[in-house]
């Protein structure tokens, strides 16, 4: 089945055309970007009234956060562990007990605007922020700026992808940026210059 958005409503396409779903919700829920989810759902972000994810069963499910900036939302994931990643305008948060909710995890907490999120083959976590791209292992948190050789400091929304080679592609607001796994290494292990 193929959806469609617009900041009117959800359209669903059927006989080669698109017709309207009618959603039991607030009319004031401007969709900003359709996330596929697990199975038989489907979630719906909005501009400013959090995540709705649409079963194909007929329910739904509202998750919402306690600030307007955390109900802005720009990007979803699902990771290979099934956790539910959320950007927002406010920065990353998870679903966690049927609401939206920061993460953060020790020294690990992203504040700005999340508008990627990838996982790499290791199960590492990326996301692409107005201020740099993020990797997080689980433990570690590495974060990469134009310095590091992003061609621009933010990530347009949702403009990444792994290729076949697991190569990391990226595109910010100056160009794309490629992250080639084959040349990374670990900058805690490399001698400064003497």
């Amino acid at each position: 089945t193929l959806y469609a958005s617009t900041l009117k409503g959800l359209y669903r396409f059927l006989d080669n055309h698109f017709y309207p779903v009618n959603l039991p919700i607030d009319t004031l829920f401007n969709i900003r970007k359709l996330f596929r989810g697990n199975g038989n759902s489907i979630f719906l972000g909005s501009l400013s009234s959090g995540l709705v994810e649409l079963n194909f069963n007929g329910s739904i499910k509202t998750y919402t956060a306690p600030d307007k900036a955390g109900n802005s939302i720009f990007s979803f994931f699902i990771d290979s562990q099934d956790r539910y990643w959320v950007g927002t305008a406010d920065g990353l948060y998870r679903i966690e007990d049927d609401k939206l909710t920061k993460y953060i995890k020790g020294n690990f907490r992203i504040d700005d605007a999340v508008y990627l999120i990838l996982e790499d083959g290791l199960g590492r976590l990326w996301f692409g922020t107005n201020v740099g791209i993020y990797r997080w292992d689980g433990g570690r948190l590495d974060h990469f700026m134009v310095n590091d050789g992003l061609t621009g400091l933010e990530v347009n929304r949702d403009a990444g992808f792994i290729d076949s080679q697991n190569n990391i592609w990226f595109g910010t607001i100056n160009g794309v940026t490629v992250y080639q796994p084959a040349y990374d290494y670990d900058l805690h292990q490399v001698p400064p210059p003497s």
